[in-house]
């Protein structure tokens, strides 16, 4: 449980940032990688990063459920969400194009996660939610406010986002976010690069 605990804190923590990066920052990153032709693509990709960030938090509880052999389960829950997708897909995409097949996306996200955290919860009994994935999104909304306010001094779109990641993170310190296994997580990935580094 322990071990699982770390893992899902740590999906959310990376997580949080590049999904903050893709939503404030998303005709940046569509002209930077597709060109300017592709801005019109902006609300459809901010939709689709918040769908990420759910379903990459979703799928540490799924991982949990292949842990305890619970496969009936994640099979069952696939097939409920797809066709929901599809469901959604068929409406929303009549009428709002892609800003409705991203949201249909989304929705179909939000559902299988809030389906897959209920499963686990009543399964193990585990507690399912702590502080600290408070403390990561309020990190998050104080580094993005910073380098908002910031947008004055017109700082590149690639060094505002090098920005807003360099504050959360000292936020996640400053907050007591990390806890002795996940610096000795830091310290292993350090080493390892280090030793590739030579």
């Amino acid at each position: 449980e322990r071990v699982f605990s770390i893992t899902t804190k740590w999906v959310v923590l990376l997580n949080i940032p590049v999904i903050i990066i893709l939503t404030f920052f998303s005709k940046a990153v569509l002209t930077l990688l597709y060109g300017a032709q592709y801005v019109g693509a902006a609300p459809a990709l901010t939709i689709l990063s918040f769908g990420a960030l759910i379903f990459s938090f979703a799928m540490s509880y799924t991982n949990y459920l292949k842990m305890i052999k619970k496969t009936k389960l994640i099979f069952l829950n696939t097939i409920l969400v797809v066709t929901l997708n599809v469901f959604l897909n068929y409406i929303l995409m009549m009428k709002y194009g892609l800003f409705g097949a991203a949201t249909a996306t989304m929705i179909s996200f939000l559902f299988y996660s809030i389906l897959t955290v209920v499963e686990v919860k009543v399964i193990s009994k585990m507690k399912v939610f702590n502080t600290n994935y408070a403390k990561a999104f309020l990190s998050a909304t104080l580094a993005f406010i910073f380098v908002y306010l910031m947008k004055s001094l017109n700082i590149m779109g690639i060094v505002s986002g090098a920005l807003f990641v360099l504050i959360y993170f000292t936020l996640l310190f400053l907050f007591g976010v990390f806890e002795k296994e996940d610096y000795e997580i830091i310290n292993a990935i350090k080493k390892r690069l280090l030793r590739n580094g030579r």
